[in-house]
């Protein structure tokens, strides 16, 4: 078996990931919560709006590891919000 190099262009891989205000406005969100009462059915909206930009950003061909750092973000953003309202997504 050989040894496969792997060459990346460190200027196109981020080595940290800061918010995307595209995929997820967290503020606008909390605003939105504090409104509606509920957080789940915008937590929801929220999670499938940044599926669908994170879908597109594939589709353009452009870098994965910040496509999947930002999905990473936006679910950890999302689960964060478990340990101030008791939340279930899944239904």
């Amino acid at each position: 078996m050989s040894d496969i190099e792997f060459e990346t262009n460190d200027a196109e891989i981020a080595t940290d990931f800061l918010s995307d205000i595209e995929l997820l406005n967290v503020e606008q969100l909390r605003a939105a919560v504090d409104e509606a009462g509920s957080p789940i059915p915008l937590l929801k909206k929220a999670l499938q709006e940044s599926s669908e930009i994170l879908h597109s950003r594939y589709k353009q061909n452009l870098n994965i590891t910040n496509i999947v750092r930002g999905r990473a973000w936006v679910v950890d953003e999302v689960c964060a919000w478990h340990g101030t309202h008791k939340i279930g997504l899944t239904k």
